[in-house]
């Protein structure tokens, strides 16, 4: 009679470990998906500015250089007319009376020669203007201040998910020792690399700034910081570009995406050896 006592409270216990086990599997797998969505979403972002779809709020009108073209290309055909007519004048003082007449209409047909050619110049400067307009229009389409607050806000969700998942981990390796529900590899295992994710993850840039030791997480200023001036910046800080908002992402993603393996493994442990699946 007490052997069936212990056996079916030792029966109960493990029930209420499997439930148990079921709960934070649920979440676990709620917080992985965020985290993973959140950190896509940031490396969009990235992507968006490295192919120039972002417009970032500081750089000139186009319509402005557009009218300053313009405005400099009429007052150079101004000059040249002013030379073209002081040159024509100093022959004029120069030559007999019966040459004027001759000399002016040189004068005149040189004049019409600069004004068409200088309308057509600055006709053609302000088409192309035009047409850089409207694809800068087309390329420069995404506010800068609305992802801002994106990538705020996926800033947020990461770290409340990744933390939310290493607790998680840790809180079923505890209920996998109580219950001793077997898999214990594999939730340890799950557990370790959720910490180094989670390392990789945070931003440590802004806990120590005189380090250079970043994070996959970006601020906004640091984003645009890198990407104003990249087509500026030389092969050396564009491939420490890449390595610091590229090479982190996929690093974080990957070990995330181990840790998942690892914990469904235990998981799987956990029902094969208590004959719940074959």
């Amino acid at each position: 009679m007490y052997e069936a006592k212990t056996n079916s409270s030792a029966m109960v216990e493990t029930t209420d470990c499997l439930e148990t086990v079921g709960v934070f599997r649920s979440a676990k797998n709620f917080f992985f998906t965020f985290a993973i969505i959140s950190l896509v979403a940031t490396q969009a972002i990235f992507w968006l500015g490295r192919f120039e779809v972002i417009n970032w709020g500081d750089k000139p009108p186009v319509n402005t250089i557009t009218k300053d073209g313009a405005h400099l290309a009429t007052k150079i055909t101004k000059d040249a007319q002013s030379e073209k007519i002081d040159s024509n004048q100093m022959k004029i003082n120069t030559k007999e009376p019966q040459e004027m007449e001759s000399i002016a209409e040189d004068a005149k047909e040189a004049i019409a020669t600069v004004n068409d050619g200088a309308s057509t110049s600055i006709v053609e400067d302000v088409q192309e203007n035009d047409s850089g307009v409207a694809s800068n229009k087309l390329l420069h389409r995404v506010d800068w201040s609305y992802l801002k607050v994106l990538i705020n806000v996926a800033n947020a969700v990461v770290v409340f998910s990744i933390v939310c998942y290493v607790l998680i981990l840790v809180f079923s390796l505890k209920v996998s020792l109580v219950g001793k529900l077997g898999g214990l590899s594999h939730i340890s295992s799950a557990f370790l690399i959720s910490l180094f994710a989670s390392l990789v993850i945070l931003p440590w840039q802004l806990a120590f700034p005189g380090i250079h030791l970043f994070g996959a997480i970006f601020t906004t200023q640091e984003l645009h910081k890198w990407l104003s001036n990249f087509s500026d910046a030389g092969m050396i800080a564009r491939a420490m570009c890449y390595v610091r908002f590229v090479f982190t992402f996929l690093l974080a993603v990957w070990l995330l995406v181990w840790a998942q393996l690892r914990s469904r493994k235990w998981a799987r442990a956990t029902l094969k050896r208590l004959g719940i699946v074959p």
